[in-house]
């Protein structure tokens, strides 16, 4: 990742390993010495992944009570401008929550003045759950794949071999050539 990079966005449906992945990153940031903020949408009136973040010593901004790229979006740019303004961070990472459509998250991102080149957005797709990522949400699957700069097949290693082959299969059906990882993290 460049260092013209001002949000981080790893998106994907719940239980996919989104919160463990951004855990992992910002630790890493944050030992070299980046300033990263954590803005963390829950559909909930209590938060989950937020207690993570905080275990973990980080400052978290909640958004709740519905989707950030719905009808949270004027939460979204309150948090993304400020942290922007007012905090000087060197990075904000955003995890939206897992029914999120991601270009609504982008279209969000843009009004607060961040070009798409400064963001890079991570799609996280569950090897186990392939067949109903495209079965039950393929359309919101489909659209988060399309918009993602990379994408990490997670819990390759619970997932049967032809599970983990129709991800990368699926992945490249939706955007040739995208950039690839696979997850051991369950």
């Amino acid at each position: 990742m460049n260092n013209k990079i001002k949000c981080y966005i790893v998106s994907g449906f719940l239980g996919s390993g989104k919160t463990t992945h951004l855990l992992n990153q910002t630790k890493e940031w944050i030992k070299n010495g980046k300033k990263c903020a954590v803005i963390v949408n829950e559909i909930s009136e209590f938060g989950v992944d937020n207690i993570e973040y905080a275990n973990n010593g980080m400052e978290v901004t909640e958004l709740f009570d519905g989707c950030i790229c719905c009808s949270m979006n004027a939460g979204l740019h309150t948090a993304v401008d400020m942290l922007l303004k007012d905090f000087n961070v060197d990075l904000i990472c955003i995890e939206p929550s897992g029914v999120a459509d991601i270009k609504g998250v982008l279209a969000i991102l843009k009004d607060c003045g961040l070009q798409r080149d400064e963001i890079y957005n991570v799609m996280i797709i569950d090897a186990v759950r392939i067949g109903m990522l495209i079965e039950v949400i393929g359309p919101l699957t489909e659209t988060g794949i399309q918009n993602a700069d990379k994408v990490i097949i997670s819990k390759v290693g619970l997932a049967p071999p032809e599970d983990v082959q129709k991800s990368h299969d699926f992945i490249n059906s939706q955007q040739p050539g995208v950039e690839i990882e696979e997850s051991q993290v369950d």
